[in-house]
């Protein structure tokens, strides 16, 4: 199968200018439904990566694992289902991401573009994820033509009930963060198919994976 993942080219450094900076990279990980993780070429070594954010909106937040010094929290309505649509659109494709602006946190915020050999004749996945309501538009101080491009997106959904703006019943995962007997786990399972989203390969023998 992986004969068949479009290779990646590498990701460019951002123009030293004022204009928005463009960049190539392979989907290798959905962090949110407004958060993905780039990979470019590897070049004497591992391939570079970096974390980008679409801008203009928000994703439901997804729950955190506890650690020593916090407890775990829940995850928002519909946080999950956000971030499997961002996963099942964009993993293990090759897409553009047009730079707006590095916030004070260091994240970069702009756009992603899916498909297409520009952003001209691409798919802005910030648009579809609003017109299928499962982002929510943050316009800002000053909404410009494309915000409210994507204000009309947002009420669209809203009034059709779709993503985050349908009912919020069942829209909340029970996660289960500690294993109390794995051992107990294992022989549950043990030789049966668990339906799993693998979230990150480790090693060719190590994988993590979430189920339900």
């Amino acid at each position: 199968m992986a004969d068949n993942v479009p290779a990646a080219p590498p990701v460019l450094p951002p123009a030293a200018s004022s204009q928005p900076s463009f960049r190539r990279g392979f989907v290798k990980q959905v962090l949110s439904g407004d958060a993905v993780v780039l990979q470019g070429q590897p070049t004497n070594g591992p391939p570079p990566e970096t974390t980008v954010y679409l801008s203009n909106v928000v994703a439901p937040r997804l729950g955190k694992r506890p650690t020593e010094t916090t407890a775990a929290t829940v995850d928002e309505p519909f946080a999950w289902d956000s971030r499997e649509f961002l996963r099942k659109k964009l993993v293990g494709h090759v897409v553009t991401f047009v730079k707006e602006f590095t916030a004070a946190s260091g994240r970069d915020h702009g756009k992603v573009y899916l498909g297409g050999t520009n952003p001209d004749n691409a798919e802005n996945v910030t648009e579809t994820g609003v017109a299928e309501g499962w982002l929510e538009v943050r316009p800002g101080k000053i909404a410009d033509e494309y915000v409210t491009k994507l204000l009309e997106l947002q009420d669209q959904a809203k009034a059709a009930g779709k993503g985050k703006w349908g009912s919020s019943s069942d829209s909340i995962r029970e996660v289960k963060w500690v294993i109390d007997n794995p051992r107990q786990l294992v022989d549950h399972y043990k030789q049966k198919p668990v339906d799993a989203v693998v979230e990150m390969v480790c090693s060719i023998l190590l994988f993590v994976a979430r189920y339900r």
